[in-house]
């Protein structure tokens, strides 16, 4: 568990976002091939708790283009919260 400020997503690329029962999860893309995984914690101080990270590349292993991390994002995103049900 890492607390953090908001200021941790700064300079993220794609920023994506959904509820999860009384908790939001964000996962912030900053290039590269590295997802970092948020949930809020209610804390006005350090709003945000990295709870995971993964990694995703394409079939070269290079970074992704910004269009398909995000469809990637909303997909691990997706299934993470259903494997939560």
């Amino acid at each position: 568990m890492t607390l953090c400020k908001l200021e941790a997503l700064d300079g993220a690329r794609v920023v994506i976002t959904e509820n999860s029962g009384m908790n939001q999860m964000l996962v912030a893309w900053f290039g590269g091939t590295t997802f970092n995984v948020y949930t809020q914690t209610g804390d006005i101080e350090h709003p945000l708790d990295e709870t995971a990270v993964f990694s995703i590349s394409d079939e070269n292993g290079e970074p992704l283009e910004p269009d398909t991390a995000e469809e990637k994002a909303r997909e691990w995103l997706q299934e993470t919260l259903e494997e939560q049900k």
